[in-house]
């Protein structure tokens, strides 16, 4: 996204937003975490862990930067899904449309588009990426779509702050439960803490630094809560449950009102077939300078400014001293750090119809909803509106990337393509023709010339 593009706004948005010990047993009959301890462990972002696992050799520990986060340990919670589960998986695997190859026609008719407009279609492995020109049926309708999708971005990271705010609440209770005490100079807040860390290069990381990240969950906008939200729950809440006694995680999860049913549900439909399965086939890995070229005022011009965490964060990576708004932030961009591969039969279907595509099926936005679900608190529309108001504004993912990977979630009103856009839960109809001037982006020109794609 250009800065051009993230400061003009239709539609402004709202602003603002261990090592593991020996688990204990007990004479009691067992928990509740005892029952989920089989159901849960393993299963968090399983398709990010697929997606790199080959490039960190057998064996070996696998971390990964998402395109909207940082460093994450894809061990997340030791042991492997239960048998049933890893059935289920394989399955989904054979029947994703992103697992799928496109067909020759596609192919052929993509490379043909991109090339005739100037552009390059070039082979990166077994893949295929285009560059310097559109690859959509209808260019002029993508186009009008993204800046559509980019301006309900911007609202929907206002919308979000309610849900965001829930879900920081309810990871701080939990915390101050296990801790007695919200303060940072306690060893253990202070390694729980440190363990959710996210470097200033990804947008709401704050960094390494305790007092920064503890700020996330007193009053963090929605890309810090987000930013480290789902890493709460991986690294902190499963851990926990694997690795403390069932009385002292149930009280920690009854002082969150968390509970123990809704994290076996969100468990279970993270286990749904997802476009999110077949990512690795979906993408391409681009090696580009991948930083959005943004800088701190032009965040806040489009209603979205850095907190004051996020302030500091960018200036102890820039070197220290004063925080620079006219300076460029050092936050990467997820449609920079991936590119789309055209042989993926999801892809070609999106081009198909002229829907914008960022990075792929969005991973972060499925294991973001299994851990605002699982948290709770909040609905699955709650909890997609704060992945879009996170994801979206900066093009880290499209909207189409986004929906798909919520949809299994309970957000039962995605329709792939530009119907999409004239039914989104969270908005009303005023509000999403309002980010079209007036009309979705399928409709009629005010000339009467067709906008949709054909």
């Amino acid at each position: 996204m250009s800065a051009s593009e993230l400061a003009t706004s239709s539609t402004p948005a709202t602003t603002q937003d261990s090592g593991s010990t020996s688990s204990s047993s007990s004479s009691a009959a067992p928990g509740r975490s005892v029952q989920l301890r089989s159901s849960l462990v393993g299963l968090s972002y399983d398709s990010q862990v697929q997606q790199l696992a080959p490039r960190a050799g057998a064996g070996a520990p696998v971390q990964r930067r998402s395109q909207d986060g940082g460093a994450r340990d894809a061990a997340g919670v030791a042991g492997g899904a239960p048998s049933n589960l890893r059935v289920q998986r394989r399955a989904v695997q054979r029947e994703a449309l992103s697992t799928q190859g496109a067909t020759t026609e596609q192919v052929a008719a993509t490379t043909e588009r991109v090339e005739g407009r100037g552009g390059e279609v070039t082979p990166v492995g077994d893949q295929l990426r285009a560059s310097g020109a559109s690859a959509a049926v209808n260019e002029d309708f993508e186009k009008d779509a993204k800046a559509f999708e980019l301006a309900l971005g911007r609202s929907a990271y206002g919308k979000a702050a309610g849900p965001a705010q829930t879900l920081a609440g309810r990871a701080k209770a939990y915390l101050t439960a296990k801790h007695q005490k919200w303060d940072a100079r306690f060893k253990g807040l202070r390694d729980d803490l440190a363990s959710i860390a996210s470097d200033a290069t990804w947008c709401g990381g704050v960094g390494d630094s305790v007092a920064l990240i503890k700020s996330v969950f007193d009053d963090g906008n929605v890309r810090m809560v987000m930013q480290h939200i789902g890493q709460f729950y991986s690294k902190i809440m499963q851990q926990d449950m694997l690795n403390t006694k069932d009385g002292d995680y149930e009280t920690w999860l009854a002082a969150a009102e968390i509970k123990v049913a809704e994290i076996k549900k969100a468990q279970a439909k993270a286990a749904l077939e997802n476009e999110v399965d077949g990512q690795k086939g979906a993408r391409v890995w681009t090696g580009d300078n991948a930083n959005m070229g943004a800088t701190g005022q032009q965040m806040a011009d489009a209603g979205m400014p850095l907190h004051p965490s996020e302030q500091q964060a960018q200036a102890q990576h820039a070197g220290g001293g004063e925080y620079d708004p006219q300076a460029t932030l050092a936050w990467n961009q997820g449609a920079k750090v991936w590119a789309l591969n055209e042989a993926n039969a999801w892809v070609a279907k999106h081009r198909e119809m002229s829907m914008p595509l960022a990075a792929g099926p969005s991973g972060t936005t499925k294991w973001l909803m299994e851990a605002s679900l699982a948290i709770g608190g909040v609905t699955s529309s709650e909890a997609r509106m704060a992945c879009i108001g996170h994801l979206l504004p900066l093009y880290h993912h499209s909207l189409s990337e986004i929906m798909a990977a919520a949809a299994p979630f309970g957000c039962n009103d995605y329709t792939p393509g530009p119907q999409m856009y004239r039914r989104i839960d969270g908005f009303s109809e005023a509000e999403l023709k309002g980010f079209g001037g007036g009309k979705f982006p399928d409709e009629p020109a005010a000339t009467g010339t067709d906008a949709t794609a054909s």
